[in-house]
This record gives structure tokens, C-alpha cells and sequence, in this order.
């Protein structure tokens, strides 16, 4: 079983759905403060799942 390939499957998912979600709030508030926290919590994900 290639247990971590599922584990960076799901995790591709979630970041994904959550790309979207975050284009959906950047086109109902359109705000900059909104973006630059998305961007840096994808950054942190990326950066936590490069390290593990």
C-alpha cells in the first residue's frame, strides 16, 4: 500500500476545493486582505508538506 501517494492525493484535493474557495471569496469581497492571507496559508501548507 502506497499509503503517502494517497495522503498527497487527498491533500491535492482539499487544496484544490480550497483554491476555489478562496477564488470565490476574492470575487464576492474582492479584498486585498483576503488574498495575502490565502497566499500565505497556501504557502505554509506547501511549504509543511515539502518538510514532511
Amino acid at each position: 500500500m502506497c499509503f503517502g501517494g494517497v495522503v498527497r492525493g487527498w491533500l491535492f484535493v482539499l487544496m484544490s476545493l480550497f483554491v476555489m474557495f478562496v477564488l470565490e471569496l476574492m470575487y464576492f469581497i474582492n479584498s486585498v486582505f483576503v488574498v495575502s492571507i490565502a497566499v500565505s496559508i497556501v504557502f505554509g501548507v506547501l511549504l509543511w508538506v515539502s518538510i514532511m
